[in-house]
């Protein structure tokens, strides 16, 4: 499996996992039981009542541990480097090593090179800002 993405895809996700499992049972925790059972009194299933109530109230919760995760896999170069050894298929993350090794201390191409790769990560940050802060700090209790 080295040289694929589905050998990188699979140990982000094995080790990421933990993290959002942890995050997102915190945050379903604090959700109150009479919301659930209202639903069941009003006659909604189990799934139904999953889909319509519970999901769309976790909905912070779970962008926010997507963001850490896609963040978290988008910055990791040690793995990049070990599983895709073939340059072609390696992230933009390995862009920064290569440039300051390769050109020493060439601080335009190593500045060019750093906003190429943090540019994606400003961009889902301030679209998801929101989400972000309200999923931090709903699984704290502060309200």
């Amino acid at each position: 499996m080295s040289g694929s993405y589905i050998s990188l895809i699979i140990l982000q996700a094995a080790s990421f996992l933990p993290f959002a499992i942890i995050t997102i049972t915190s945050f379903m925790k604090s959700i109150p039981m009479e919301l659930e059972e209202a639903a069941y009194i009003d006659g909604a299933s189990v799934l139904k009542t999953f889909f319509k109530v519970i999901l769309p109230i976790s909905t912070p919760a779970l962008i926010t541990a997507g963001i850490f995760v896609f963040l978290w896999s988008y910055n990791d170069l040690f793995m990049s480097l070990i599983l895709l050894p073939i340059r072609e298929k390696q992230p933009i993350c390995v862009l920064l090593s290569l440039v300051s090794s390769a050109y020493g201390t060439n601080y335009g191409a190593m500045m060019s090179a750093l906003f190429v790769t943090i540019l994606p990560v400003i961009i889902i940050y301030l679209f998801l800002q929101e989400y972000i802060v309200r999923g931090l700090m709903s699984g704290v209790g502060i309200r």
